[in-house]
């Protein structure tokens, strides 16, 4: 548990540290119309030192609190959520609400709804386990809280961040012992609706699957980011064009210091940069799962099972979009893009694992101590330094 408590600090570090570098890179030239070229490196700064401050909180914070208040943190979640949606509260960028201004910087209410989500599962199916097997008792009270999550982020319209969220909530409800009898038919006819109600009152989702088949179609429209995407990839080459000497960046990728600023690490620092990445979130994921499988009780385990899967899947995600494998969907890189709210509910998240790691510790240590005077209890009794 220490070994991968560790080494989660580690990759985290590397993976914010690669990120600071990459966003003054990527947006230095588009920050220059602020005044600044390291304007948004110096936001970003601010981002992290607010994220690591919410990390030490949540390792110090016993995670049994989120168990105890798991109703309230669900209604804040929903809260904040709706707050986006009421004009004059809600910030609109790109044909979206999204956003709620503070003191000049902008909060996405999704990205900490995530951590909610996360709590309230756990601790329903924590709390109700005697009941899973039932549709009614175990199944439907989950899935309401879900799906009310899930409405609130699509109506923003944010359609990754919902399908993200129900993907998630999926896995932690099977893993916690829901039965896949009942999850399946509710998956069966939520997935489809959800697909038909997009595709008919949003007209960008049509555009990004069409620009996705065919980029070439529309070349300046909505198959510019991926080409674009792809273009930099490709002049990277094995080791890139060297740290700060990409060309993409220079105004002709949107977003380029948020969703798509892989992009960037592969032209400037080729093949291996991208793959040095995928690797580091590959050891992320894999020792944030073994802190959930050595979690002292089921709450843990179920609430750092989820909390990793957000990050992994919404990585796995942003890696699938920039090299065109799946449409555009607004979804930035954990802990490397710019972006001050992911950041910091990426750190809290962290936080949370690492309490739950340490939680894990402490059982390992008492463990061995018993162990070790069950095996020799004579020692122990004589010796008062074994005490």
């Amino acid at each position: 548990m220490k070994t991968s408590r560790s080494w989660v600090l580690v990759i985290a570090a590397a993976l914010i540290g690669l990120g600071l570098v990459m966003v003054f890179s990527t947006s230095a030239v588009h920050a220059e119309r602020f005044g600044s070229p390291t304007k948004l490196l110096l936001r970003q700064a601010v981002w992290l030192a607010l994220g690591l401050a919410a990390m030490a909180v949540a390792w110090r914070l016993d995670y049994h609190f989120y168990e105890r208040h798991w109703k309230a943190i669900l209604a804040l979640s929903c809260a904040g959520l709706a707050l986006v949606l009421i004009p004059g509260l809600g910030t609109r960028f790109n044909g979206a609400r999204r956003w709620v201004r503070v003191f000049g910087y902008g909060i996405q209410p999704s990205e900490f709804a995530k951590i909610g989500l996360a709590i309230f599962v756990a601790a329903y199916l924590s709390r109700s386990y005697g009941k899973l097997n039932s549709l009614v008792k175990g199944l439907l009270p989950a899935a309401a809280g879900v799906g009310a999550v899930f409405l609130l982020i699509a109506l923003e319209p944010d359609t990754g961040t919902a399908l993200l969220v129900g993907g998630v909530a999926f896995l932690m409800l099977f893993v916690g012992g829901i039965r896949m009898r009942h999850l399946a038919p509710i998956a069966a006819v939520a997935v489809p609706l959800f697909a038909l109600v997009a595709f008919n009152h949003l007209d960008y989702i049509e555009d990004r699957v069409r620009a996705f088949l065919h980029p070439e179609l529309d070349p300046t429209g909505a198959g510019y980011q991926p080409l674009q995407s792809v273009l930099a990839l490709g002049e990277g080459g094995l080791f890139g064009r060297g740290l700060g000497c990409g060309q993409i960046k220079l105004h002709f990728l949107p977003e380029a210091h948020t969703d798509f600023i892989l992009s960037i690490i592969g032209e400037e620092l080729g093949l291996a940069g991208t793959l040095t990445v995928v690797a580091l979130f590959v050891g992320l994921i894999y020792h944030g799962m073994k802190v959930a499988v050595t979690a002292p009780d089921r709450f843990g385990m179920l609430l750092v099972f989820g909390l990793m899967l957000f990050i992994g899947l919404q990585a796995a995600i942003n890696i699938a979009v920039v090299t065109a494998s799946v449409p555009t969907k607004g979804i930035s890189l954990p802990l490397v893009s710019y972006g001050g709210s992911s950041l910091l509910a990426s750190l809290f998240s962290l936080g949370m694992v690492m309490n739950v790691a340490r939680a894990g510790d402490a059982v390992e240590s008492r463990e061995g101590e018993l162990a070790e005077m069950v095996s020799d209890p004579g020692e122990s009794a004589l010796n008062p330094l074994a005490q």
